[in-house]
């Protein structure tokens, strides 16, 4: 054992060095693939915060037209829900937003999926609700879509409309609100809305 540890000859000497470097080399790639390992698995690709959230109840009055002129009333209550999203793409690959979708669970439990509202409609329907304009007009960012993409290590920031039919009571006593971003090539990620 003394003659490993203290080689007499140089070629021994150099044979040793080679391989307690060697061994060392091994052991430090070991070690930065083990952290990056752990890295990853602690901390999702996609980081998705909802900044802001703000809601736009509606309540539409209409007389039916029926055999007298003095039909009765009806109407339906909406609430719109506009909320605002920062995507962190923590990833090495770059973010296709394949779908978003947004549910609400009731007080009772029930879930209520929201119907989303696409940008190609957003115009068409800033014309229908004019009260809607002030409200995306304070979230000071542009709509995030389908298709989008959120360049690799960057963030990106916008906002995602949804509505439901029902009155603003039904929001406020809602258990819970989340919306999910699917991506293509990525796990989808959640966020609660607030």
């Amino acid at each position: 054992m003394a003659d490993l540890l203290n080689p007499d000859t140089t070629h021994e000497r150099t044979t040793l060095r080679t391989l307690l470097l060697a061994a060392a080399v091994l052991l430090a790639l070991a070690a930065a693939a083990f952290a990056a390992f752990v890295h990853h698995e602690n901390h999702a690709p996609v980081e998705l915060t909802s900044t802001r959230t703000l809601v736009l109840p509606l309540h539409t009055t209409y007389t039916h037209m029926g055999k007298s002129s003095g039909g009765p009333e009806g109407g339906e209550d909406t609430t719109y829900v506009v909320t605002a999203l920062h995507v962190y793409d923590r990833a090495n690959v770059p973010l296709f937003i394949k779908d978003i979708t947004g549910t609400m669970q009731l007080a009772d439990g029930t879930p209520v999926p929201f119907t989303r509202i696409k940008a190609a409609d957003l115009d068409r329907l800033l014309e229908i609700v004019p009260a809607l304009r002030p409200v995306l007009q304070q979230i000071a960012a542009p709509p995030l879509q389908l298709e989008e993409t959120v360049a690799a290590c960057t963030t990106a920031d916008g906002y995602v409309l949804l509505q439901f039919a029902g009155p603003q009571n039904i929001w406020a006593a809602r258990k819970n609100a989340a919306l999910t971003l699917d991506f293509y090539h990525q796990d989808p990620a959640t966020v609660t809305i607030k």
